[in-house]
């Protein structure tokens, strides 16, 4: 017995003294010959001069960042090199072979290093165990590449998305790779052409990527259809053109499909086989026919269906009579002809789902909406129904029951009088737009009850009266607030108003009276206020720098007097300015080249931008003689002042002219005086300039043909003279009436030819300088006086020889003063 637990001590004490080697053997930590590999890797990553994985220290590579290795044989499984090339370094070329050392490695992440193609390809072979490689927003192209993927025969997921790819030679290979399931190319240049040798070979997708290539054909699409165990399919944002082929149907497996942003044409094919579908996209199409909601009833899976933006599909949600065995989560007929063979009503079968983003705009409906739409369909986030011809008023709900509703849009329908609802049977409201309906009566006060409530839009109505105190309070969530072209008067605002959190405040086109409320001096986040054609008086506040984020200052077409304060200029962020129509005296300020953002491009916030293009904030700006609507990226990228039709005298400043990046400027109809500013030559982004009705004299300086982005140009009715430059370019494009009203002006494109002595090139002040010049000259003063000399003696010789009794008096005098002498 005791020689039996002798042995079983043995045993024990051999099996512990292995596995503490092991243990041992694995707190020793990665391979040398890896971590050599690796040292290189970093080294070559940051050739030339490059500071990436500074962190890489030490003896365990195992804890170096990005590295995991297998607990057992402390190898190196996991590499995650994302982003680790510095831009400034240019394309990349990885060695493959040190790559090779890692022979357990079944990951690897090289996204965003701008390799552009790779050294020593055959390094590849020797990655029998990688699974997953992501080489996505890369620089790979057809020409810096070889068919290396061939040899990752173990891959399930490939990454090619964003790089340079066209005609697939790095992809001749993938016919090789039988067990690729996930395959994304988004991003590239591939072709059809390039696609099909190898797309129908792959027989394990189950996930295939495409958006935002170059492809055209829908015969594509039946090598795709060979695909049975494809999941997920996007073709979004190519240019396919054609009827999408009814293999579709036969896909059993799918479960995404986005054939979104195309060409597709003609019908929608039979969706009714594709029982395990989750999501359809086919919006932004040139779809026709009819698409009866009866042939999905059966997709039990259905979640998400986007029909938008195919103005030709006519899309029946009443007949024949269904009934769903979906609950769907997200709809989309936006710009389609919905239920037109049945009255244009809004689909009866949404009083059955549980959604929570119904999309209906534009879809041609009619009639009043119903109750059960906005407070029965409790899951309901998103309601838009903008741009159609629902009439009648809101409808209360059939008992005391609130709406989950956080945004909702039914702007430009026929919505009447009184206002619509109570705002306080929507607790959660976010966002509400009612505008370009027929609301009348005044803004009720229940709306401050809606303390959630960011952006109101109630623009273009015939609401009339005062803006309610309460709308308006300390405790206002509101961030855009658009009252414009209404009839509401009063005071701009009330009293005691402070919306901190306010950026867009447009109340436009009304009667309001008084001056600009003191109070918004404490809304320092704005950053659009339009209060154009109101009848607002007194000079323009000389506060308006505390508002610093302001990018857009509209008071055009108001009773505005006194000067233009130069408190102004401290305005870094203005990008639009527009006094135009007021009653505005004095000279331009001299300073408007501190304003940086006239000087210099800026970049915009993402976060402020996200947030415009969002809200679909727009601003209305009057350039090249039209109104344009600027919004998102537009808006900020937009630049000008408008002065026009004010009372302002006195010289142009010079300065106006080093505005580099403004991009539209009018003057017109003022009192302005002095020359053309020459150093209007550097306004090298203008595109309208309008300097028209003014008294502005001299010439018109050469310098501006270097405008060459200007497509509006007017002078007329000025006091200009002398001959028109020598116009090249854009410039041979304006017309007589861009230099009408100048009687002094001659030249191409004027009917008044200049005269031969007329010099064609030199400004007035030049000309002068240059006589002045030689004037001064000493050779010419002597030689003047030496001519003058001769000419007076040639013609007293001359009148005494021809005149006998000039010559005898002459005589008589010269004999009396030399007898006397």
């Amino acid at each position: 017995m005791d020689l039996i637990n002798l042995k079983r001590t043995w045993v024990l004490c051999i099996l512990g003294l292995v596995g503490s080697l092991g243990f041992c053997c694995w707190c020793e930590g990665c391979l040398d010959e890896e971590r050599e590999a690796l040292l290189q890797i970093k080294h070559d990553i940051n050739y030339p001069n490059g500071s990436s994985l500074s962190n890489w220290k030490g003896d365990d590579c195992c804890q170096w960042s990005g590295l995991w290795c297998n607990r057992q044989t402390s190898r190196v499984n996991e590499i995650t090199l994302y982003q680790k090339r510095v831009e400034d370094l240019g394309k990349w070329y990885p060695n493959a072979t040190l790559f090779a050392q890692f022979k357990d490695l079944s990951f690897l992440d090289l996204s965003l290093n701008q390799i552009g193609g790779w050294r020593m390809p055959q390094g590849f072979n020797k990655l029998r165990n990688l699974h997953i490689l992501y080489l996505g927003g890369n620089q790979l192209s057809d020409e810096g590449s070889s068919p290396w993927i061939g040899n990752l025969i173990s891959l399930t997921t490939l990454d090619l998305r964003s790089n340079d790819l066209s005609n697939s030679v790095p992809l001749t290979g993938l016919n090789k790779l039988q067990n690729l399931e996930l395959l994304y190319l988004d991003g590239n240049r591939l072709t059809d052409e390039g696609i099909s040798p190898w797309i129908g070979n792959l027989t394990s997708l189950t996930t295939l990527r495409l958006k935002s290539n170059n492809l055209s054909n829908s015969i594509t699409l039946t090598d795709i259809c060979e695909l049975r165990k494809l999941k997920y399919l996007n073709l979004n944002n190519n240019s396919i053109k054609g009827r999408i082929h009814p293999c579709i149907g036969n896909m059993h497996s799918l479960q995404d499909l986005d054939l979104s942003y195309n060409r597709f044409e003609g019908s929608i094919p039979p969706l009714d086989n594709l029982t395990s579908l989750i999501e359809v996209h086919f919006q932004h199409n040139d779809l026709d026919g009819v698409f009866p909601f009866s042939t999905i009833a059966n997709l039990s899976e259905l979640l998400v269906l986007d029909l938008s933006d195919n103005p030709q599909l006519r899309v029946e949600t009443e007949s024949p009579a269904w009934f769903p065995s979906f609950q769907l989560q997200e709809l989309y007929l936006s710009h389609c002809q919905l239920n037109q063979h049945s009255g244009g009503g809004i689909p009866s079968f949404l009083s059955t789902q549980y959604l929570d983003t119904i999309d209906l705009s534009n879809s041609n409906l009619v009639g009043r909406i119903p109750s059960w739409l906005l407070y029965n369909i409790t899951s309901l986030d998103s309601l838009v129904l903008r741009g159609n011809s629902l009439d009648g008023s809101f409808p209360l709900p059939y008992q005391h029951n609130n709406s989950s509703i956080t945004w909702l849009d039914v702007s430009e329908n026929h919505v009447l009088r009184p206002f619509p609802f109570d705002i306080s049977m929507f607790p959660l409201l976010a966002y509400l737009n009612i505008s370009r309906n027929a609301l009348r009566g005044s803004i009720p006060l229940d709306a401050s009850t809606a303390q959630t409530l960011q952006i109101l839009d109630l623009s273009d109505n015939e609401l009339s009266g005062k803006i309610p105190d309460d709308l308006l309070a300390n405790s206002s969530s509101l961030v855009h607030l658009s009252l414009s072209n209404n009839k509401l008067h009063g005071d701009m605002l009330p009293r005691h108003c402070s919306m901190s959190s306010l950026e867009t405040l447009r109340l436009d086109g009304n009667g309001f009276t008084g001056t600009i409320s003191h109070g918004l001096s404490n809304s320092t986040q704005l950053l659009r206020l339009d209060v154009r054609r109101n009848s607002l008086s007194g000079t323009i506040p000389s506060w308006l720098p505390a508002l610093s984020n302001l990018t857009s200052l509209l008071l055009g077409d108001n009773n505005f007097v006194g000067d233009i304060p130069t408190e102004l200029c401290q305005m870094q962020n203005l990008r639009l300015l527009d006094f135009s129509k007021n009653r505005l005296s004095g000279n331009l300020p001299s300073c408007f080249s501190n304003i940086s953002s006239w000087m210099n491009e800026i970049l915009v916030s993402t976060d402020i931008l996200a947030r415009s293009l969002e809200n679909s904030i727009r601003t209305e700006f009057m350039t090249k003689g039209n109104s344009y609507s600027y919004v998102g990226i537009p808006l900020f990228l937009m630049t000008g002042v408008d002065f026009s039709l004010n009372q302002l005298t006195g010289n142009i400043p010079s300065d106006m002219g080093y505005l580099k990046v403004l991009r539209s400027m009018n003057l017109s109809h003022n009192l302005l005086t002095g020359p053309f500013p020459e150093s209007f030559k550097y306004l090298k982004k203008i595109e309208s300039l309008d300097l028209s009705y003014n008294k502005l004299k001299g010439r018109i300086p050469p310098q501006i043909t270097q405008l060459t982005t200007l497509t509006t140009f007017s002078v007329a009715f000025n006091i200009l003279s002398g001959a028109l430059p020598d116009f090249k370019n854009q410039f041979s494009t304006f017309s007589e009436s861009s230099y009408a009203g100048n009687p002094g002006l001659c030249g191409e494109p004027l009917k008044r030819r200049c005269s031969s002595d007329m010099p064609s090139q030199p400004t007035g002040g030049r000309i002068e300088e240059e006589e002045s010049r030689i004037i001064d000259n000493p050779v010419f003063f002597y030689s003047c006086v030496a001519m003058t000399h001769a000419l007076g003696f040639w013609i007293f010789t001359g009148l005494l020889f021809f005149n006998k009794g000039w010559r005898l008096k002459f005589f008589r005098t010269v004999d009396r003063y030399t007898w006397v002498s």
